[in-house]
């Protein structure tokens, strides 16, 4: 092989090294940009995750959603779902503070969900829903009463204003009392997401003045005996109904324990027999 022959060779070998460093080159190129492409696609996935669950959980728990959300329309009124939840929460608060000790002569277990007890189970009637109920009739006739005060132009008196005044002032006390930083907190925890002193202000206010409104318009009042008569046996009726329905529930829960008892008795002591008995079973209440 002449001399040219081999320059012209080695030329040609050193030309196909080059291409072979340059394929490698940008395939190596590609590589690392693909790999580059693939971090951002994570990158931006694992952000794109992380502000949705942020502003789920700023939905969640900001009370935005609730406040955002129509519950109950009274009239011109559409009351949000933070509103709705004052009335719903006072109404259970009522009966507990009235009937919490008789709270099982109703059905009511107070350690046990409400939405899972039935007021009656044959309508599919739960204890949460005639709670509702209760406070969707409530937030009716304040936001009725209320509207009629002010068309007649009544104002809060002084005397219920400073009552208001110091019951909102005394939601700190309460707050610091049962471990809360502030009464914005106090009051989530026990009326929910996007209750705040502000909301409760307001609800409290709307209360106070339609409570203000009722006792001067039925104090403005007058009665014939035969209306107070009439007011008095249809009184006297409803307190029978209610102490029918007790004794009718007392008997049945005290039936169940009667058995419960007795099962536990045996098993406890293998054998033998004990059971509970009403002093009077013709007047249960008054055992």
């Amino acid at each position: 092989m002449s001399a040219s022959s081999k320059k012209k060779l080695r030329k040609e070998q050193e030309a196909a090294k080059l291409t072979e460093k340059q394929l490698i080159a940008q395939q190596e190129a590609k590589k690392n940009s693909l790999y580059t492409t693939l971090f951002v696609v994570v990158l931006t996935a694992i952000l794109v995750i992380a502000v949705v669950v942020g502003v789920k959980q700023t939905l969640t728990t900001s009370g935005i959603r609730e406040k955002n959300t129509t519950a109950l329309t009274v009239g011109n009124h559409e009351l949000n779902s933070i509103e709705m939840n004052y009335f719903f929460m006072d109404a259970v608060n009522n009966f507990y503070s009235s009937y919490g000790s008789y709270a099982s002569m109703f059905g009511l277990d107070v350690t046990k969900p409400l939405n899972e007890q039935f007021v009656d189970e044959e309508a599919g009637l739960t204890w949460a829903d005639d709670f509702m109920t209760s406070a969707k009739d409530s937030a009716a006739s304040i936001y009725a009463l209320a509207d009629a005060a002010e068309a007649a132009g009544f104002t809060l008196p002084e005397a219920e204003k400073e009552a208001l005044e110091t019951s909102l002032e005394s939601l700190d006390l309460y707050a610091t009392m049962y471990g809360y930083s502030n009464a914005d907190q106090y009051l989530k925890a026990m009326y929910g997401n996007g209750a705040s002193k502000k909301t409760y202000q307001a609800y409290c206010e709307k209360q106070a003045l339609a409570s203000a409104y009722y006792a001067e318009y039925a104090d403005s009042l007058t009665y014939e005996d035969a209306d107070l008569r009439a007011a008095e046996a249809d009184l006297r009726e409803l307190i029978e109904r209610l102490l029918d329905q007790m004794r009718v529930t007392f008997v049945d829960n005290f039936t169940k324990l009667q058995g419960y008892f007795s099962e536990t008795f045996t098993r406890l002591f293998g054998g033998g027999k004990a059971e509970l008995l009403l002093m009077d079973p013709e007047d249960p209440l008054n055992c």
